[in-house]
């Protein structure tokens, strides 16, 4: 430790404060006053900064519950199922109890430092927890964590830079979200609504009114669909070769590190995905989970064999069909097509999809030039998304280099922008 740094235990930099929830069977508890977050609404979240979750409490919820009212900037941590996910309360916000939230002391240390400090430390937190169903953290033992702290100054300079980091990796997410919404804009245009097509030219069918010479197809017979690998845990081997789970393929659609796992175990190649297929999701809110394999699809492992596992399905064009990779993966984002999978998805609290669900879709094929005009638009768009991600990719990597050293002392402001500006440079 540098001498200008000083040891400090968590509870000596701020308070911390825990979370609760108030009777769900009073409706008088649950309204609009204050955002209240959960674990859940951290479990894809990408931003530092989080100003609401899924659901919001009634000051009578808040004064009739354990949870609390924290100001902004404070750290919010899980501190159970799981351990170890992070934001910044960008608003007055109160969460649940699977929180121990930190509110800095701003003498001693800033909200951002203590974000990364932990991002870095998540590791140690989960060797100080104990339980038998789950694990959890207590209030009382992340207090007596001890780390070491640089001056405010310097604390607020190496957040400034892993936060200049994260800022291009967040514009890169909302550029590629509009750009996704703008190839959806013109999926639904064209497919769905039928824009510029005349009345008369509309054509009864077992799928209401569609255009005149379109036909009603059946995915099964446009589509290869394979259901992942069943897997044994005990073949998972760092040394295996990369497989693809549900946490992979984040909500709403791309690909995250999240749960990546290696895999040493007997596969065939069907189970094998290639560039330009399209994963599904067949559990866990199946119909918001659609990724297209490209090659940002899994960045810098350097595989040329991915395996899917059996909460996944891998779907890819006959050789007979003209349909696009590009156009089936917006067709599996519609409105139609969620509705349709709903219908062969069991469950209550998790819902599986049956892999019919895949394949007894029906939908109205368009002429081949249509689709390969939409393919020309699309694919340009991906492209674009495909650089963001890969541009991402080499962010993230970049910034989880730097974090350790930068938060440990090993690597010095200035160098730290140095190894920077030359990444960026290249």
């Amino acid at each position: 430790m540098r001498s200008d740094w000083k040891s400090y235990k968590l509870s000596e930099i701020g308070k911390i404060i825990g979370g609760g929830t108030p009777s769900t069977k009073k409706s008088s508890y649950w309204g609009e006053d204050h955002p209240w977050i959960t674990p859940k609404d951290l479990s894809s979240y990408n931003n530092r900064y989080i100003s609401c979750g899924a659901r919001s409490i009634t000051a009578d919820g808040l004064s009739n519950s354990s949870a609390r009212l924290l100001p902004p900037n404070t750290v919010l941590i899980t501190s159970r199922a799981p351990i170890g996910y992070l934001a910044i309360a960008e608003t007055e916000v109160t969460t649940n109890q699977g929180f121990k939230s930190i509110i800095p002391n701003d003498e001693l240390c800033v909200s951002e430092f203590i974000y990364y400090l932990i991002k870095s430390n998540v590791n140690k937190l989960l060797q100080y927890s104990s339980g038998s169903t789950f694990k959890e953290i207590s209030g009382k033992v992340l207090g007596s964590l001890e780390f070491s702290f640089p001056p405010l100054a310097e604390q607020k300079r190496i957040a400034a830079l892993l936060g200049s980091l994260d800022d291009m990796i967040e514009l890169n997410r909302k550029m590629n979200q509009t750009l996704e919404e703008m190839a959806q804009a013109i999926f639904k245009s064209w497919f769905i609504d039928f824009d510029g097509v005349p009345e008369e030219d509309l054509v009864e069918s077992e799928l209401g009114l569609i255009p005149r010479g379109w036909e009603v197809c059946e995915l099964n017979d446009e589509l290869d669909i394979t259901k992942g690998l069943s897997y044994r845990s005990k073949y998972f081997d760092p040394l295996g070769k990369p497989m693809i789970n549900l946490k992979c393929i984040a909500r709403g659609g791309g690909f995250q590190h999240r749960g990546l796992k290696f895999y040493s175990g007997d596969f065939k190649e069907r189970h094998i995905v290639v560039p330009g297929d399209i994963v599904l999701a067949m559990t866990d809110l199946t119909q918001d989970r659609v990724v297209v394999a490209s090659p940002a699809f899994v960045p810098a492992l350097n595989a040329n064999e991915i395996i899917i596992s059996c909460d996944l399905c891998c779907t890819r064009p006959k050789d007979s069909s003209y349909l696009s990779r590009i156009w089936l993966y917006y067709r599996f984002l519609t409105r139609q097509y969620k509705e349709f999978a709903l219908g062969y998805a069991s469950g209550t609290t998790v819902l599986h999809l049956k892999l019919d669900g895949v394949k007894k879709f029906r939908f109205p094929k368009p002429p081949k030039g249509l689709i390969e005009e939409f393919s020309t638009i699309a694919g340009s768009l991906k492209s674009l998304i495909d650089i963001n991600l890969q541009q991402s990719q080499t962010l993230s990597e970049l910034r989880d280099t730097l974090l350790p050293k930068l938060i440990s002392g090993e690597l010095r402001i200035p160098e730290a922008e140095d190894i920077v500006n030359q990444a960026l440079d290249t």
